[in-house]
């Protein structure tokens, strides 16, 4: 109580300049730490409003990354799942009796290729050579091959022979075996 009348006995004694001069001291001080009081709250907001943004690329980005990783595993399952029930399936039988079907067994060589992946399966592939066939039986060649779900396209190179309507085709067909 003391203090409260001290302050009181002062302003009591001042005259009109001195209390003009205080009063404008005070509301200044005031207003001061107000406009500090926004800057600091303005600051803040647009460093947190920065950070949220952020925080929300990263989700953005963490999500997709977990639905790619979802996808992956889903057709990763569906590869094991294939495998699994045709343990006994062999690229090279299975070409060799398309060449039959197709007529070209003696317009098609393939030579027969193994290789570890680091994914765990291990690709065998045939590189074939097919002289002087038709763009025709090509396309049912291809066809053919792509109605076999656990055969796959790698690589093709087509060559048109210059004196025939023919063309010569390099290819590249594989298949994946799980690693045992």
């Amino acid at each position: 109580m003391l203090f409260f009348d001290s302050i009181k006995d002062f302003i009591r004694n001042l005259n009109r300049q001195e209390m003009i001069r205080y009063t404008t001291i005070y509301i200044s001080f005031c207003f001061a730490c107000m406009i500090g009081i926004l800057i600091y709250h303005v600051t803040n907001n647009q460093k947190l409003s920065t950070k949220i943004t952020q925080l929300n690329k990263s989700r953005s980005t963490v999500q997709r990354i977990f639905t790619e990783f979802q996808s992956v595993q889903d057709q990763k399952n569906k590869v094991d799942d294939i495998l699994k029930n045709n343990k006994n399936f062999k690229i090279q039988k299975f070409f060799q009796d398309l060449l039959t079907q197709q007529g070209l067994s003696s317009q098609v060589t393939f030579r027969f290729g193994q290789e570890k992946l680091p994914n765990g399966y291990i690709q065998e592939s045939l590189m074939i050579n097919c002289t002087a066939i038709s763009t025709k039986q090509l396309c049912e060649l291809i066809i053919a091959i792509e109605k076999q779900p656990l055969v796959y396209i790698t690589f093709v190179d087509i060559t048109h022979l210059m004196h025939a309507k023919k063309i010569n085709v390099t290819m590249t067909i594989a298949t994946l075996r799980a690693e045992e």
